[in-house]
């Protein structure tokens, strides 16, 4: 992957308990991206899902690519383009 085009504008992570997205830091390794929140993640009582979106379609902010520019294929169907979204709960 292109390392400046993955910035906070194209990785957005939310949690279920926030309108609002996570804020943190970043860190695009060779083979792994890390996301660290700056704070806890917000929670009910029930703990909360956190989506994580990795943009390979351009919404205004850009989007993820690799070396040569090709864009992201985040749905898996074969073309550049599409978001990857993955969902996992927490719980307190």
């Amino acid at each position: 992957m292109n390392n400046a085009t993955i910035t906070n504008d194209t990785v957005i992570v939310k949690s279920s308990a926030s309108e609002k997205p996570v804020d943190g830091i970043l860190d695009a390794g060779s083979r792994m991206l890390m996301f660290r929140p700056y704070n806890e993640y917000p929670m009910d009582e029930n703990g909360a899902e956190i989506t994580i979106t990795l943009l390979g379609s351009e919404t205004g902010s850009g989007f993820i690519m690799d070396e040569r520019g090709i864009a992201l294929d985040g749905n898996k169907d074969g073309k550049a383009g599409g978001d990857f979204v993955y969902t996992y709960r927490i719980v307190r």
